[in-house]
């Protein structure tokens, strides 16, 4: 199956993408965004220092800074006694409805791997950030990349992930509908080594080609678009087609917002949604049509099979035929509760199918319906059947540039753990019945469950549009 999910934001007619990725391709590009006017070039760094720990003064050390003439790039260094969060930051005040593009490279180098204090940790990223301004004059700034008092704060953060490897980085935000304060900042903590940031490049730009610059730069599956009908795809073409169609209706929120629905469904990908018009709710760009279903969807004959006093719930079943259990999940997420209350609902129903001496001898899972949700869950209910400390399921492959094949060596792998409650995994044979409409998380927790030794997996392929 396909393992990408992103989630494009389309506010007032303000673009902000959100974006999670793991392996497969993304469309050619030429590279970084043309720097056409860059607003850092006006303003002067101001350098502070935040204490990682507030509550502990003693041996903070200071890490060396050079910036560069143009103000446009920066190198810190530190040591392993570097045991402070020292943050370099360009603030640019900017107007209400503005649409910013921020763009550098990244690149760390290592002398060694020592944190000075085991209480803190090593980091090593660059930030941007953008806080409103209150109708008193004062900058509302909240919880870091969060809110604060009713106004919107935008920003992202992103850490070095390989040592000597130069990381692209784009970040984009939309601005309040009102003035606002965007901050760039650098920050080294806990690290023998330097970090470089060059190429530093803040610009103003309209939404409509912030969002084709963002997908240019993180999305990961403009390859396989097409490949259903082995029609070739050019993500460059598609959006000069309709560019100057959403540049005639950019002030109009709304119609803005459908004609990149029409443009993005050309993706046909579930997970590209877009919110415009002042809504909240997203609106899909594609859904995909699977048929034939492997299953009926009421479940009739399964639900006339059940004994007395099996679980039926809205998001889930759980039952039993005798000596064999039922546990049939149609979400791995109820908005109607929290996820965790969620879960516990879940554990607490389950342990009828552990009930002592009387457990099921073995259990269906059935999946075919599930929609995903949430990983997290995902992961809870798998470790329902795990027993072991560790057992990878997964490897990440993370875009690394701008180009198709700029990927990071490093793998990082997902792994499952055993649970840490003290409740004995199910040890029995598991059968997992899947189907076409099981996405997103229940992708993942399809693959969680596969590398187990008491689980095997039955059914039809899965839907193709894994989530986190």
């Amino acid at each position: 199956s396909r393992c990408l999910s992103s989630v494009t934001s389309i506010l007032l007619g303000v673009c902000s993408i959100l974006l999670w990725f793991i392996g497969s391709h993304s469309a050619d590009a030429s590279g970084p965004p043309e720097c056409k006017y860059n607003v850092l070039s006006d303003v002067n760094w101001d350098i502070s220092s935040i204490p990682a720990d507030p509550y502990s003064q003693a041996n903070q050390i200071s890490s060396q800074v050079y910036l560069s003439e143009d103000g446009n790039s920066i190198e810190l260094s530190g040591t392993e006694a570097t045991a402070i969060w020292w943050t370099y930051k360009k603030d640019i005040t900017v107007g209400p409805g503005e649409n910013l593009l921020f763009s550098c490279t990244m690149t760390l180098s290592r002398n060694s791997v020592a944190i000075a204090d085991p209480a803190f940790n090593s980091h090593a990223y660059v930030s941007f950030q953008v806080n409103a301004i209150s109708k008193s004059g004062g900058e509302t700034i909240g919880k870091f990349l969060g809110s604060s008092g009713g106004e919107s704060l935008f920003g992202s953060a992103h850490m070095a992930r390989e040592v000597g490897v130069q990381q692209p980085i784009l970040i984009s935000s939309g601005v309040p509908e009102t003035n606002a304060v965007a901050r760039v900042g650098v920050s080294l903590s806990g690290y023998d080594g330097t970090l470089t940031v060059d190429n530093m490049c803040l610009q103003k730009v309209n939404s409509f080609d912030l969002l084709v610059q963002d997908m240019n730069r993180y999305y990961s599956h403009f390859r396989e678009v097409g490949s259903s009908t082995n029609q070739p795809f050019d993500w460059d073409v598609l959006a000069a087609n309709y560019r100057d169609e959403a540049l005639l209706v950019e002030s109009n929120s709304t119609a803005f917002g459908l004609v990149l629905v029409d443009m993005l469904r050309h993706l046909e990908d579930i997970h590209v949604q877009l919110s415009f018009g002042g809504q909240t709710d997203f609106v899909p760009t594609y859904e995909a049509v699977r048929e034939p279903r492997n299953y009926s969807p009421l479940f009739t004959k399964i639900r006339q099979r059940l004994d007395p006093g099996s679980v039926f719930q809205n998001r889930y079943v759980l039952g039993r035929e005798g000596s064999i259990g039922y546990f049939q999940i149609k979400s791995l997420l109820d908005m109607d509760v929290t996820p965790q209350d969620y879960f516990d609902r879940v554990l607490r129903d389950f342990k009828y199918l552990l009930d002592g001496s009387d457990a099921a001898d073995g259990i269906i899972l059935d999946l075919r319906n599930n929609g995903g949700g949430d990983e997290l869950r995902a992961r809870e209910i798998a470790s329902l059947f795990n027993s072991e400390e560790s057992v990878v399921y997964g490897r990440q492959l993370l875009r690394a540039g701008y180009d198709i094949d700029d990927f990071y060596e490093a793998l990082p792998e997902r792994a499952l753990s055993a649970r840490d409650d003290g409740m004995e995994a199910y040890s029995g044979p598991v059968v997992v019945i899947t189907g076409n409409d099981c996405v997103s998380s229940c992708e993942g927790l399809t693959m969680m469950l596969r590398v187990l030794p008491t689980v095997t997996v039955v059914g039809n392929y899965t839907g193709g549009a894994s989530g986190n």
